[in-house]
């Protein structure tokens, strides 16, 4: 099985019942979570238009390849109707530096 890491981008006001359905999830190995600002992702992207800062919590989460449809259906239903723009790239490899 491959892994990958999922981005997630969410509404900062629910970051804590996001990460709740993450801790209660079996198909996440580990996540981090930050503040970001992500103009231009709650609507369609226009080029050569200004986007004013929008206060996001974007949410890495790995997992494998193979569960991510499972992970979405998961969201969705505890997230019905809420947009989190999403992106996933494959991980190549992994592991601790000590």
């Amino acid at each position: 099985m491959s892994e990958c890491c999922l981005t997630l981008l969410c509404p900062t006001a629910m970051e804590a019942a996001v990460i709740e359905c993450l801790r209660a999830s079996p198909n996440v190995a580990a996540f981090t979570v930050s503040s970001v600002v992500a103009p231009g992702f709650d609507r369609d992207l226009k080029p050569g238009e200004h986007w004013a800062p929008a206060p996001k919590t974007s949410i890495a989460v790995l997992l494998e390849w193979q569960a991510r449809m499972e992970f979405f259906t998961t969201l969705r239903n505890a997230f019905p109707g809420v947009a989190m723009p999403y992106w996933i790239v494959p991980v190549i490899d992994r592991d601790v530096l000590r």
